[in-house]
């Protein structure tokens, strides 16, 4: 499952992933991820930002 705020990456990623889109803030979605994990759910990778800092986009996936 991908969990993301950007809009690109539901749409280039949506017919192949089960995809969680919501709009929201880099705050609500890391919430509701940490919710999945409380209910059980696996974390296998972090949102990586790369060079970008994280006040520079206001996406997460």
């Amino acid at each position: 499952m991908i969990i993301t705020n950007n809009n690109k990456v539901y749409e280039k990623y949506k017919s192949d992933y089960k995809i969680y889109y919501k709009e929201c803030s880099f705050k609500e979605i890391l919430f509701y991820v940490r919710d999945r994990v409380h209910e059980g759910h696996i974390l296998l990778t972090h949102p990586l930002s790369s060079s970008i800092k994280p006040n520079e986009t206001p996406y997460k996936s």
